[in-house]
């Protein structure tokens, strides 16, 4: 009974964190891509801010089923820009990858 109890106290506090992940993924020898998960539980407007760091980071990227992918490795700049422009804490952004 008890461990019941607290698998399900558990899993409310995880359903409370919201958690951004930023992955490096190798396509070949030297390019990649940049992957953002999470962005949805924060209800930003996922397009504007693609649009927004395509101008910015001169790449190319898209936006499908939940994951924001970029061409080049933009973890750090991704990073920064949700943390001082969408005011989303830095504990709450996981870095990935290579």
């Amino acid at each position: 009974m008890f461990n019941d109890e607290f698998d399900d106290t558990l899993d409310d506090l995880m359903q409370d964190v919201k958690m951004v992940h930023i992955s490096y993924k190798k396509r070949n020898r030297r390019k990649g891509k940049t992957m953002t998960k999470g962005l949805d539980a924060y209800g930003i407007d996922v397009k504007v801010l693609l649009k927004n760091f395509k101008k910015k980071l001169c790449c190319n990227g898209s936006y499908k089923d939940g994951v924001l992918e970029l061409f080049g490795d933009h973890r750090d700049a991704i990073k920064g820009e949700l943390i001082n422009k969408y005011k989303i804490d830095s504990s709450n952004i996981s870095m990935h990858g290579c």
